[in-house]
């Protein structure tokens, strides 16, 4: 009879921690609601919060569920009072897609610039200066550049926008946005050979301009990103609402800037990927990528290796460093699953359960390349991810 109460009164405990279990869940969408927050902002700690006590304290699933749904109320809750109601800043969102020729061949053509066919031509998502003469000299410098290359400039669009979404402080640092398109020449293939003559123009013009951030400039994608919450991506940006603007691929991403003062160009997407966690070996990272430099070869961009140098801008974050690193292993002719590879490899060593190929894969690559390592999730471009 003692044996039925106590499995009773185990069966009643574990009701009652389910219910406060579902009330906090509810409670966490509410509050994301209110806030016009998504589930990443909210549950992202909670999952954390989960999976640490479970796997390390050996603590009962659903307590630690429980406990998962209270850390998702506290992130919820403060996240939308630091940017309702203090207004701070601390939300970064944005989205990539492909470029859409449909949108941007009309939206062109009703401000006289004629594109040509779809991957004839090249997108870059510019943040200039909010000043008109730093914004006009920036702009003249990419122009100058972009010739020098051997490119033909087609235009400037000022991107369409809606700061009354925005609070007060994400409105003071809020850079001038605009779209400059680039004629690809004919003497040049479509896809990743067009995208690397961009490639140069754009490192060019970041080592000659230091007020200006080039959020992408490409002829396959391009990105919308900001200080302000996934929500309001779309009433922002107002070419998202378009009825015209259509992609097969989008990577969106939302973050709370914890370890690193938001700003516009801190936001995710960057040019190849989005990446949740920190890399714990970045200053090691960055500064063996920079020690290769004098001996790296590249048939690709065997003349210009000058010109794309360096590869890592150490004043960027630890995701723009491993983004700045696999986009110029692509842009030399690594293969882009290749170059995720190796610099974010399986934990293989000691893995019973891997194949030896795969091993023998994994060594050798390690000999070239340390791993960029620490507890992260990151997508590339849709095309394939990484789980650390």
């Amino acid at each position: 009879m003692s044996g039925l109460l106590v499995s009773l009164q185990g069966a009643v405990a574990q009701g009652v921690l389910w219910g406060i279990m579902v009330l906090g869940v509810y409670i966490t969408f509410r509050l994301m609601d209110i806030a016009d927050m998504t589930v990443d902002g909210s549950f992202a700690l909670g999952a954390c919060v989960c999976a640490v006590l479970v796997v390390n304290k050996g603590v009962n699933p659903v307590l630690a569920l429980l406990v998962a749904a209270a850390a998702g109320v506290v992130a919820g809750a403060v996240t939308g009072i630091l940017h309702t109601v203090f207004e701070i800043p601390a939300i970064l969102a944005g989205i990539l897609t492909q470029i859409s020729h449909r949108f941007f061949s009309r939206v062109c053509q009703e401000i006289g610039i004629e594109l040509g066919g779809e991957r004839e031509y090249g997108i870059g998502m510019f943040f200039f200066p909010q000043d008109e003469f730093k914004r006009n000299q920036a702009k003249k410098m990419f122009e100058i550049i972009t010739q020098k290359e051997g490119l033909e400039l087609l235009g400037w669009r000022e991107v369409p926008t809606n700061p009354d979404v925005l609070g007060s402080k994400a409105i003071a640092c809020m850079p001038s946005i605009w779209q400059c398109f680039i004629k690809k020449p004919a003497r040049i293939a479509k896809g990743l050979d067009f995208d690397r003559r961009l490639y140069v123009v754009r490192r060019v013009f970041e080592q000659s301009n230091d007020n200006t951030y080039v959020a992408s400039l490409s002829s396959r994608t391009i990105v919308y990103k900001g200080m302000f919450l996934v929500g309001q991506l779309r009433t922002f940006f107002k070419d998202l609402v378009d009825e015209d603007y259509e992609s097969a691929i989008a990577l969106v991403h939302s973050r709370f800037s914890t370890n690193t003062n938001p700003s516009w160009e801190r936001a995710h997407p960057n040019r190849f990927i989005v990446h949740n966690g920190e890399i714990n070996t970045i200053k090691g990272n960055a500064d063996r990528m920079l020690s290769r430099e004098e001996t790296m070869v590249s048939s690709y961009l065997e003349d210009e290796m000058s010109k794309i140098t360096p590869v890592v801008n150490t004043n960027g974050s630890d995701s723009a460093m491993l983004d700045n690193t696999l986009e110029f292993f692509v842009m030399n002719g690594m293969p882009l699953p290749l170059a995720v590879m190796i610099t974010i490899p399986e934990p293989w060593s000691n893995n019973k359960a891997m194949e030896q190929e795969k091993k023998d894969f994994y060594q050798y690559y390690a000999t070239m390349m340390e791993p960029w390592d620490g507890p992260a999730y990151s997508f590339i471009r849709s095309r394939c991810t990484s789980n650390r």
